[in-house]
């Protein structure tokens, strides 16, 4: 869900929400999370806040991004651990991993395709540096105003 601000899901996306999130997590647990659109109009209205968010509650935050042809832009994601960053993962052991667990004949996912999608945009990349919000009950962040 997106945090509207006619709707109970924008508490979803608080530094509250995360910090029980993290509770319930187990020692290797990872979470993900959709953020919001990634575009060069787009970025900075959500996803780097969120972003910036999570950072707060977890040591390891990566973010990623990949197109949604029914939304007609891309879309970025946050995934978020005290162990485990995904965007370290090399090439090979994403292949590895897909092969061992019998997956193939995938169209659009391969270890390449996964270090892309954690190649954000410069503007994305220069938006998280400068991101300074910080998401909370009292001071929410509501998209489509």
């Amino acid at each position: 869900p997106d945090p509207l601000e006619f709707g109970p899901a924008f508490q979803l996306f608080t530094v509250e929400f995360f910090d029980l999130l993290k509770q319930k997590l187990t020692m290797n647990g990872i979470m993900v999370i959709q953020a919001g659109a990634t575009g060069p109009s787009f970025s900075e209205q959500c996803f780097t806040a969120v972003a910036n968010t999570i950072s707060q509650t977890f040591s390891s935050c990566a973010g990623y991004e990949i197109f949604v042809p029914s939304f007609g832009s891309t879309w970025g994601f946050v995934t978020a651990s005290d162990k485990i960053n995904p965007a370290e993962n090399t090439e090979a052991f994403i292949d590895e991993e897909l092969a061992r667990q019998g997956i193939h004949d995938l169209k659009m996912y391969d270890g390449l395709s996964h270090k892309g999608m954690f190649q954000l945009p410069k503007y994305t990349r220069e938006g998280l540096i400068s991101e300074t919000r910080v998401i909370t009950k009292s001071n929410p962040i509501f998209t489509y105003q």
